[in-house]
């Protein structure tokens, strides 16, 4: 059994090397020096994400856990510069080379529609922003708030990359989608995580609105229903989710703490430590632009992460554990029958 506090430090450290803002994905300068080739097999410039996992050899699962190194492009062993070439250990860990596109925040848009009385999956974005996805309803934890009810998304949806403020409209649906002010205004603004670009590390992209007292909610997900609980993220389990964009999509989580780069609209990265990360069940994307705020659930119906991020082939996404975001954003999930979860 390998020792797991040993091999994350691992992950760590090695996330810190590859992901960092002086590591790499600085392509522009680097091709005055070296050839195209050469560049994009640098670790700096390849690597985008780091986690841990049961290694796979031609498709099947060892019984070896290993340190899970992603990358853009795998290249012939034979073609890669010694000083180049990825270990196939790390100290004695066994590592595994995944082929994976590079994630970006899913924020943009398909046309949906207003949903009164409302109900999670449904389009929504602060008025500057195009549209996301609602991710679910919540009660408040913070003293003085018990009992005000909150909509739950990302900070890139409901608070628009750090650029909104406390009492700001949230639309439903979003702006992209023909939300307008003052009808559609169905929230305000009212706490976030703040996002922070390199050197900087998130642990998650996340905020909430208060929901207007005039505003019919439903404690339920589009196609889905009520939401059980919450719960960790186990490897190989089943979630769903359902999205403004791409709607019901299903898919089997493979990594429950990936640290990751994350690339945003305007060309700049994020990075992202100990995230969910859920691959495609093979059927079509798991998530596309515009999905981003959707709850993953699993079969039991208890949420286990908030998606914020996916590749632009949909072939996988990525989710902030979901007890974390409730812990910093001090709330609780509510359930079918309108009450919090249970802890």
């Amino acid at each position: 059994m390998a020792d797991f506090s040993t091999m994350w430090e691992t992950k760590r450290s090695l996330s810190r090397l590859w992901l960092g803002p002086d590591s790499g994905h600085r392509r522009t300068s680097a091709r005055s020096a070296v050839s195209a080739f050469t560049e994009a097999v640098r670790p700096e410039v390849n690597v985008h994400a780091v986690g841990i996992g049961p290694k796979m050899v031609q498709g099947e699962t060892t019984g070896d856990m290993a340190i899970r190194v992603y990358v853009e492009s795998k290249f012939a062993p034979a073609a890669i510069p010694d000083d180049m070439k990825l270990p196939s250990t790390i100290n004695g860990f066994p590592t595994d080379i995944i082929e994976a596109p590079r994630a970006r925040l899913a924020s943009n848009p398909l046309a949906t529609t207003r949903r009164r009385p409302l109900v999670a999956g449904s389009s929504v974005g602060h008025y500057r922003v195009t549209a996301g996805t609602l991710a679910c309803f919540c009660r408040s934890t913070k003293p003085g708030e018990e009992g005000v009810i909150l909509a739950l998304s990302n900070n890139h949806v409901f608070a628009a990359m750090n650029l909104g403020q406390t009492g700001d409209a949230i639309l439903q649906p979003g702006w992209r989608d023909g939300g307008a002010q003052p009808d559609d205004v169905f929230a305000t603004l009212h706490r976030f995580e703040a996002l922070e670009f390199a050197p900087a590390v998130n642990r998650l992209d996340a905020a909430v609105a208060l929901v207007n007292s005039g505003t019919e909610v439903r404690a339920e997900i589009l196609e889905i229903g009520a939401v059980t609980g919450s719960a960790n993220a186990a490897y190989k389990q089943a979630v769903r989710k359902f999205g403004r964009t791409t709607g019901l999509t299903r898919g089997t989580v493979t990594d429950v703490a990936v640290d990751i780069a994350v690339d945003t609209n305007d060309g700049r990265t994020m990075t992202f430590d100990d995230q969910v990360f859920v691959a495609s069940d093979g059927s079509g994307p798991v998530a596309l632009p515009g999905d981003s705020g959707s709850l993953l659930v699993n079969d039991a119906g208890e949420a286990v992460a908030l998606l914020f991020a996916c590749p632009s082939d949909g072939s996988y996404a990525l989710g902030a554990p979901i007890r974390l975001v409730e812990e910093l954003l001090a709330i609780q999930l509510l359930t079918d029958d309108g009450s919090p979860k249970a802890a």
